[in-house]
């Protein structure tokens, strides 16, 4: 039996800080009784809702922005008439006049769409999803306003959206790394409303996150805006979360194969005679054993095993050290509208992630009683301000993290995967590493942040962006397990930190036919790190680069129907802490990484039909990468992140979709992508005789189909019924360098069909959904031929009210 370490955050401190944030939260006014609390819930001509639309009683100074469900609220003086100015980039200004009367609870307030001709080209303006597909930048969207009531995992909903692939280390909580059009890992990043989610906390992870708390998914691709303030060079995946003016009640508990639970609640309760403060309080937990069948793994073979003599064969056994047990809460408390700020915020999260180990990189030898537990603290204040009728707007952000990863591997056996074991050689302990001492690792990282975004129309035409990041991640590490030697080298303090600026100039020429975004970008890292030279803790390292990118992306409606877009973009990825530090665990520390940089070139061109039940849409990609980033599988359990010199990605991307009735759609999308060697650094162990071959452990060709029917209205029930068919397609490839391959080891070709059904009462009041995973029981591999769970199932239970 080993004993844990305990977690960072007691009970007591917890409720302290609660009751904290019930005090200053609990002064609020409430609404007065001559008062009449009246949603406003902006539309488009398709009844689509409109997020960030500037509404404005005229003659108050209650102003707003509507939320992501296109609603905002006032406290209006009953038996009085209003008039309501409504304004959005693309659409006609509304002056809506309303009498205020008891029975007065929502209004709503259509827009027509603003028409711009040229010639035979007809611009529109759009809804969120318009706003987001119908910019320069390639991007994908989808909402999750019609699977909420599904037990659909998020790593799952990404995965079927054109040109991404994120392969998992295992099942529910393993590690994801993420590929768009050719470029994975660190080079995509992952935000959550706009602020990277490594600011957030060891909770906030695409492996765990529950989409209960997620509103829509944006996906950028190759050329990333500028508001983002990252370095990615591949993409950005942002998460936009639930952000209601309304008072709501979200309760969620799922179910299914492997032991698998996930508890989702999200409260939001707005305060005041004109709804003005608000708090919410939003959490998950996901845990799950993790213990699916293996096949083709080493086991103890009883009929040849003697005493004194272990034999061994290939043969099926399940997990059985991989329990992921994650939990999250975040408490917000705001306030909109006010004379000094349309919108601010404190957030504050805490989040603790337990898991045990079941193996290294590779999944070839097992690990029986490793494990480790993290967790963090962070808090962030966010301010808003529009100017007046959205010329200018400032968004500031400035957070504290604080995250604490213990991990025990002490261990005097040698595991199989049908848990027999060896005692190890005498004085030899731990399975994970190369330490005869084996490790306990107890890693301390503070991480701070600012940003800044703002916008200024010029004109009519022209509008300027400017946002800036900075980031400081402070780290100091222990190791009991050490020397005393190693633990003194290991205790230096190391630290990373990281300045980003960028500047866009955005044009709307020809009456607004075609769209251009010129920008430019600088970017600034300075670290301090420690080396690890074999079993040994070497000397810190120092490194400093500064370096400028730029780009150019256009978009041209050539008609109503067709529309082009073309981005070229020079970029720099600069090494995070993961790759820098390490994580203590599986990856050894290189502080010599040099930033990765990146010429990326997008085309595409999309066609819809008039009557929108047609989409069809093809993109071409290309990336020439200097010093890339790549995970290099040091031996059965460890690995390290080495600069692979130069590597160029072609591939190409097509899409469609059809949808003969409303309640009926079809998708299909695939990718094909080459990424090949061009140089190579032979210094950091590459052979010249890998030149020109395909970059391994790498998808290149893969797609997916979607069918997606509803019955929106029951006889009987009055409720509504969802059905949602996903088949996923990967060709095999392989995992290790051709020269270099053992037997050629590949990943081999899988097709993957899921299949999920919910029932949603009226109003959507409640629902149940129920999923399959793996229909038919595939052999299913990913990241280093990991093996993946077989056929799964789980039921989802959701309760929704408003106005409580």
């Amino acid at each position: 039996m080993y004993t844990r370490y305990s977690s960072f955050f007691s009970l007591s401190q917890l409720k302290s800080l609660l009751f904290f944030y019930a005090l200053i939260g609990t002064p609020a006014l409430l609404a007065q009784p001559n008062n009449a609390n009246v949603k406003f819930k902006v539309l488009d001509s398709n009844k689509d809702k409109i997020p960030g639309a500037y509404v404005e009683v005229l003659g108050t100074d209650f102003k707003g922005i509507s939320d992501t469900n296109g609603e905002v609220r006032f406290a209006l003086e009953l038996d009085r008439s209003y008039s309501i100015k409504v304004a959005y980039l693309g659409f006609e200004d509304l002056i809506h006049k309303v009498q205020i009367s008891r029975n007065t609870t929502s209004i709503r307030l259509n827009l027509k769409e603003k028409v711009t001709e040229l010639d035979q080209v007809v611009i529109k303006g759009g809804s969120e999803r318009d706003r987001v597909l119908k910019q320069p930048h390639k991007a994908a969207f989808i909402s999750l306003e019609n699977i909420r009531s599904q037990p659909v995992e998020v790593v799952n909903i990404i995965n079927q959206m054109p040109g991404m692939r994120i392969r998992q280390n295992g099942g529910v909580g393993s590690e994801v790394n993420i590929s768009i059009n050719g470029i994975g890992g660190k080079g995509v990043k992952t935000f959550i409303d706009e602020i990277p989610v490594s600011l957030l906390g060891a909770g906030y992870s695409l492996n765990n996150i529950s989409q209960g708390i997620i509103e829509n998914i944006e996906v950028y691709k190759g050329t990333i805006p500028i508001k983002f303030g990252s370095d990615a060079l591949g993409g950005v995946i942002n998460i936009t979360t639930r952000q209601k003016n309304s008072d709501y009640l979200d309760l969620s508990y799922s179910y299914g194969s492997w032991n698998t639970h996930q508890t989702t609640l999200g409260l939001n309760k707005r305060f005041g005679k004109d709804r003005k403060f608000g708090v919410s309080l939003e959490g998950f937990q996901t845990y799950s054993n993790n213990n699916y069948w293996m096949d083709d793994v080493l086991v103890k073979d009883e009929l040849t095993s003697k005493p004194g003599i272990t034999n061994t064969k290939r043969g099926r056994a399940r997990r059985f050290n991989d329990t992921f047990d994650s939990k999250l809460v975040r408490l917000t408390i705001g306030a909109r509208n006010l004379s000094w700020a349309d919108e601010i915020q404190l957030h504050s999260t805490l989040s603790n992630v337990d898991r045990e180990w079941q193996h290294g990189v590779t999944a070839e030898n097992p690990w029986g009683e490793a494990f480790s537990e993290e967790d963090s603290w962070s808090t962030a204040l966010t301010w808003k301000k529009f100017g007046k009728d959205d010329r200018w707007d400032i968004n500031l952000s400035s957070g504290f993290i604080t995250n604490q990863l213990a991990f025990v591997d002490t261990t005097r056996k040698t595991y199989r995967w049908d848990q027999s074991f060896e005692p190890r050689p005498s004085g030899l302990q731990g399975e994970s590493g190369i330490f005869s001492n084996g490790t306990t690792p107890l890693v301390d990282k503070e991480t701070y942040f600012i940003r800044q975004s703002a916008n200024l129309a010029i004109d009519k035409q022209h509008s300027l962006n400017l946002t800036a990041l900075f980031t400081r991640d402070a780290l100091r590490a222990a190791n009991r397990a050490f020397s005393q030697e190693n633990q003194q080298g290991l205790g230096e303090p190391q630290y990373l930190l990281k300045n980003y600026t960028g500047l866009a100039l955005q044009s709307e020429l020809f009456h607004s036919a075609l769209t251009n975004i010129i920008s430019v970008k600088h970017f600034y890292q300075q670290s301090e790190a420690i080396s690890f030279e074999f079993d040994e803790v070497g000397p810190t390292e120092q490194n400093v680069y500064s370096m400028f990118g730029y780009g150019n992306v256009l978009q041209y409606h050539i008609n109503p129907s067709i529309v082009a877009n073309l981005g070229y973009e020079f970029t720099v990825r600069q090494p995070d802490s993961d790759e820098l530090f390490g994580d203590f665990i599986r990856i050894i520390p290189n502080p010599g990484l040099r930033p990765e940089e990146s010429q990326n070139i997008n085309s595409g061109i999309g066609w819809t039909s008039k009557n929108k039940k047609i989409k069809v849409g093809s993109s071409f990609f290309y990336r020439n990468t200097s010093n890339k980033v790549f995970l290099i599988v040091a031996d059965r359990a460890n690995s390290q992140y080495e600069n692979l010199s130069r590597v160029e990605t072609t591939g190409v991307e097509i899409n469609g979709s059809f949808q003969p009735i409303s309640t009926l759609k079809f998708s299909l999308n695939a990718t094909y992508q080459n990424a090949i060697a061009k140089e190579l650094d032979t210094s950091r162990g590459f052979s010249t005789s890998s030149i020109g071959e395909r970059v391994p452990n790498e998808p290149y060709f893969f797609s997916n189909f979607i069918a997606d029917y509803s019955i929106p209205k029951l006889p009987v029930s009055k409720g509504k019924i969802k059905l949602l068919y996903s088949l996923n397609y990967v060709n095999s490839f392989l995992i290790a360098w051709d020269q270099n391959a053992i037997d050629q080891s590949n990943t081999p070709s899988q097709t993957i069909h899921n299949l999920s059904a919910a029932w949603l009462a009226p109003k959507e009041k409640w629902s149940v959904g129920f999923e399959c995973r793996n229909l038919f029981d595939a052999l299913a591999f990913d990241n280093f031929e990991v093996q993946k769970p077989g056929r799964s199932f789980y039921v989802k239970a959701r309760i929704f009210l408003e106005r409580i």
